[in-house]
């Protein structure tokens, strides 16, 4: 097999370039779900899958986009076998939240107890929703950070081309951040919810 290429340019893209990747994507004419999907990536923290096991993925909000593109799809092929999950909204971690008791006291409702998992003491999971301290990845540098400090969690809902709204619970307060709203190329959790 003889094979002829011609004026190919490769370039690794860091963790920090996924948003110019996709920006220049988009420029150079492709769709917004062929861009979406070149640029929907997901990590462990560290890259260490041993962390992975215990505390999942961090994922880019592309790959989240791109998930529930696929639950949608699937759904509409299959309509009486349903996926049966999907990628919660805005509106739906704030009812999630509710159900937690209230953005006071959220946040220590959805910990897993213990401080195995976090740097200290504090949650109760009384709402089973058991919550780890995974940290995330910096959009603007790729750096991880706030391991066993911070959990921060998508949503599908956009706040402006380039955030999307999640949901943020720190290791030493009870209350939760409903508003919070991140950079695109951040790495973070996802958490389905049953439909």
């Amino acid at each position: 097999c003889d094979i002829d290429i011609d004026d190919v340019s490769l370039q690794e893209v860091g963790w920090a370039g996924l948003g110019d990747m996709y920006d220049g994507l988009i420029a150079q004419g492709e769709s917004a779900a062929d861009a979406q999907a070149a640029v929907a990536a997901w990590c462990y923290y560290n890259n260490d899958p041993a962390t992975g096991a215990i505390y999942g993925k961090l994922y880019n909000w592309w790959a989240v986009k791109q998930l529930q593109d696929d639950i949608d799809a699937w759904n509409a092929a299959n309509p009486t076998n349903r996926f049966g999950y999907h990628v919660p909204t805005q509106a739906e971690k704030d009812l999630l939240i509710t159900n937690g008791g209230g953005i006071s006291v959220a946040g220590k409702a959805f910990k897993v107890d213990g401080s195995v998992y976090w740097l200290t003491e504090g949650g109760t999971n009384s709402s089973g929703l058991t919550m780890l301290g995974s940290g995330g990845r910096v959009a603007s540098t790729g750096r991880y950070d706030f391991f066993r400090e911070y959990v921060f969690m998508w949503t599908t809902t956009i706040r402006s081309e380039t955030t999307s709204y999640s949901m943020a619970i720190k290791y030493n307060e009870d209350n939760i951040f409903i508003g919070a709203f991140l950079d695109k190329r951040t790495g973070c959790i996802i958490r389905l919810l049953k439909d």
